[in-house]
């Protein structure tokens, strides 16, 4: 409850009532509301759901005390023949306790006696419509219509003895009624709807017959039907096809009954199938030199099988091949490997006194394998292997001006490491 809608109903409800008690009251629980709320930035830690509670108990209690004060002010407004204002509280009482069943009644009443006219004999009359109307539903055999119609009079006059009378009859009779209608539909196995008739006679005599024992017994065939109806639809599921589907229901089965044992076995057996399915098509585009859409379904595989040894030895090949492949240019054609050997010569005139004899367009190719894995090597942290390859792809090729800017690179990082 917010303590400012509350100060609002006082100050509407004392505009057409002299309620200086409801005000004291309210006014007094609010300041320990203020108390309270000043004090919230002090609370640290765990003591915030302490204070939380309080807080909430403390807006229960100004709710259900104004609720008291008003709900009488209401009773007296409505014995003095003030209709008027009886309704202006109920339906402020309404905004404080909008599922108050009996101020909706009282209020629907009251709306229905200033319709009549707002007098004491308008009163009267709009009881025995109430009354009357009860005892025509009551005819119609429409039991919880009358007993409705009827509990409308009694809120508005209590002390109607024919009133009460007719409910209790009409409550004996709808608890014969009911308890019957369960015993039916429970004999043609319909258990929920037995539940729901027994629920009823339940809540008007729960000591009539052995109702709260059936009701016992009806929760857990209803209970038993739902487990079994989740089996079935997951066998079902499987035997189309639609395996994801059916393990999930088989989850729903197993979360309702952790020992279901065919339950058990069917998440099993689907989930051996799923990882088989999703392993043989990795593994198929795996050998197919598709390395992407091999992973993929590698990491489907082991969604059903998480801590699988083979499938993560082949999930972690087909990253390293993916990551090769990323790394492997494009082959040249023979054009341009001349161009690029005759603009190399350009550029390093030293090269050939150091190196007299002529590169071949082998040496190339090979000191290219050697720079890709000394590549490899670098982004998985193996620096000196790094530095072999690399060294390696030099002594091929010394013109290789990429390998020499990544050595020098590599050995920087060695150094820092060492010292």
């Amino acid at each position: 409850m917010k303590i400012n809608v509350a100060g609002k109903v006082v100050v509407t409800i004392l505009c057409f009532t002299n309620i200086s008690i409801s005000c004291l009251f309210a006014s007094k629980q609010s300041d320990e509301i203020d108390k309270l709320l000043r004090i919230k930035p002090l609370v640290r830690g765990d003591d915030i759901i302490v204070y939380q509670k309080i807080v909430q108990e403390k807006e229960d209690e100004i709710m259900k005390g104004m609720l008291s004060f008003f709900y009488k002010d209401a009773l007296l407004a409505y014995k003095e023949n003030r209709f008027d204002d009886a309704l202006i509280i109920g339906r402020e009482m309404l905004l404080l306790d909008p599922g108050n069943k009996e101020i909706s009644i009282f209020k629907e009443g009251l709306k229905e006696i200033i319709k009549y006219g707002g007098t004491r004999k308008a009163k009267k009359r709009v009881i025995e419509l109430y009354y009357q109307r009860g005892l025509d539903f009551y005819t119609q055999g429409d039991l919880v219509n009358a007993v409705e119609i009827w509990q409308k009079a009694l809120v508005l006059s209590p002390g109607y003895k024919d009133c009460k009378n007719l409910i209790k009859r009409a409550r004996k009779h709808l608890t014969e009624v009911y308890y019957q209608e369960g015993l039916n539909f429970y004999k043609t196995r319909k258990y929920a709807l037995a539940l729901g008739k027994w629920y009823i006679v339940a809540k008007i005599d729960p000591n009539y017959g052995n109702v709260l024992a059936l009701i016992k017994i009806a929760k857990e065939e209803v209970f038993k039907q739902k487990v079994d109806g989740l089996y079935k639809r997951g066998i079902a599921l499987r035997k189309a096809g639609k395996l994801e589907k059916a393990l999930e229901v088989f989850k729903k089965l197993l979360a309702l009954s952790p020992r279901h044992k065919s339950g058990l076995a069917g998440k099993k057996e689907i989930r051996k199938s799923l990882t088989a399915y999703y392993f043989n098509k990795g593994e198929k585009y795996f050998k197919g030199k598709n390395f992407k859409k091999a992973i993929r379904f590698f990491k489907n595989a082991l969604r059903f099988s998480p801590g699988s040894t083979r499938i993560l030895g082949y999930l972690s090949k087909a990253r390293e091949e993916q990551a090769l492949l990323a790394l492997k240019p494009k082959p040249k054609r023979k054009s341009q490997v001349k161009e690029v050997i005759l603009s190399s010569e350009k550029k390093s005139t030293d090269l050939a006194k150091i190196k007299k004899r002529e590169i071949t367009q082998t040496d190339i190719e090979e000191a290219e394998k050697h720079y890709i894995t000394g590549l490899y090597y670098y982004q998985n942290g193996f620096l000196e292997e790094a530095v072999a390859e690399w060294e390696t792809v030099l002594r091929i090729n010394p013109r290789h001006d990429k390998t020499k800017t990544s050595l020098k690179k590599v050995k920087g990082e060695l150094r820092k490491l060492r010292y």
